[in-house]
Formats: structure tokens, C-alpha cells, sequence
């Protein structure tokens, strides 16, 4: 069992450059979800992998014969025997030691780098940039997080082909609370309609779907998305 974790531990956490570790990443990748794969290794020169790796196995070695055969190797009867014995686990403690300092500080600099990752995630530019906000405010509206809000609303509200924008605006509320047109540089939920361009829109009198425009009292705002042709 240790060796096969061991194994596992250089055969995956560990590399060099002159492996090749592409064919340990997901295809199970499709072209209409985004998505994000993270990897973390430590990359060693050739010579460097080879030694950190049979420096493992060595440490298996040691384990299973301080384990399983020490009693056997040494006549502990005697005082030379105790003293060869004294002496071999003082150079066991030796190895272990300097690969257990190793381990920690392998264990260290992989929290370090959780934590600057978490923080990149956290980062309220990266969260605009997953949302394809600029750093200059500009929106890439195609791909904005609020008009895939917008869509999969549609998805689950449209009537005919056109869906409420205030049953919309709910559902996107209760299943995406961060987008907010003023996140985009809007001032309302019509303006994220008319400065995106990706959708029809048009008004309607209200009938079983409550949500009457503000701005047009009697009127309710319907929309659908524009056909890609149409939206280039």
C-alpha cells in the first residue's frame, strides 16, 4: 500500500520537463459550457525527477525493513549487535528525517499556492473577467455573465418564444444574485437589453404573468434572443 501511494505520488504530483502530462487532462470537455481545469505539480529537470523519485522509493525500502525485518538483521543478544543496530537507525533517522522536511516543505508551498489561487478567484477583477468585464468597463455582451442569465432564463419561462422580463429578472435574482446590470455599467435591466443587443424586445399588455413596466404602466417587457445572424 505505501508503495503504491508513493507511486502515485511520482507518477502524478511530480514530473519533469521532458514528461509529458497532457494526456492526464479531462476531455470530457464540450464547446457550449465554459469551464476551467486547474493542475498543480512540481516540475523537476530530468536528472532531478529521477533522483527525487528513486529517493521515494528508497524511503519505501527503509520502511518495510525497519518494519518487517529489523529484529531479523540484528543480534540485539549482544552488544555489538545492539550497537550495529543503534547505528543503523540512527542513519534510518538521518533519511527520514531529511525526507520528511521535504514532504513539509512540499506540503507548505502547495498551500501557499491554494491560497494565491483563492485569492485570484476572489479577486474582484477576475470574478469581471469571468464575465467578460474589461478592466476599461467595456462588456463583451455576447458572452456576459448577465445576458447568459438572460438566456437561461429563457429557458425555463419563455412562452411562444418571448419571456417576461420581470419573471426574467426573478429567476435570474434567485439563481444568479451577482448579476446586476450595475455590475455592467447599467442602470436597469432594459438598458442590459438595449445596450447588448442580443435581444427583441418588445411590450405587451399583462395577462397571467405579473410584472408591469414602471416606466409604461400597463405594459409588460418581453423579450427573446436575436438569431446569431441577426445579432452580427
Amino acid at each position: 500500500m505505501m508503495g503504491e501511494l508513493v507511486g502515485m505520488l511520482a507518477n502524478t504530483f511530480l514530473t519533469s520537463a521532458a514528461l509529458d502530462n497532457n494526456s492526464s487532462l479531462s476531455s470530457a470537455h464540450t464547446d457550449n459550457v465554459a469551464w476551467v481545469e486547474t493542475r498543480m505539480q512540481f516540475v523537476f529537470s530530468e536528472e532531478r525527477y529521477i533522483e527525487t523519485r528513486d529517493s521515494l522509493k528508497e524511503l519505501v525500502s527503509l520502511r518495510n525493513e525497519l518494519v518487517h525485518h529489523f529484529i531479523s538483521k540484528f543480534n540485539l543478544s549482544t552488544s555489538e549487535g545492539c550497537a550495529a543496530a543503534e547505528a543503523f537507525l540512527n542513519v534510518s533517522y538521518a533519511k527520514i528525517d531529511e525526507n520528511h522536511q521535504l514532504l513539509k516543505a512540499w506540503r507548505d508551498t502547495l498551500v501557499a499556492a491554494q491560497a494565491k489561487f483563492t485569492s485570484l478567484l476572489d479577486d474582484p477583477m477576475f470574478q469581471c473577467f469571468l464575465d467578460d468585464i474589461c478592466p476599461d468597463g467595456t462588456v463583451d455582451w455576447p458572452r456576459a455573465g448577465i445576458v447568459q442569465g438572460l438566456r437561461d432564463a429563457e429557458g425555463f419561462l419563455a412562452i411562444n418564444g418571448w419571456t417576461s422580463l420581470s419573471a426574467a429578472i426573478e429567476w435570474v435574482s434567485k439563481n444568479s444574485p451577482e448579476q446586476r446590470p450595475s455590475r455592467y455599467g447599467c442602470s436597469s435591466w432594459r438598458q442590459v437589453l438595449h445596450e447588448s443587443r442580443q435581444f427583441d424586445v418588445r411590450k405587451r399588455e399583462p395577462h397571467d404573468h405579473p410584472g408591469v413596466s414602471k416606466s409604461h404602466p400597463g405594459l409588460e417587457i418581453w423579450f427573446r434572443s436575436r438569431r446569431r445572424a441577426d445579432v452580427e
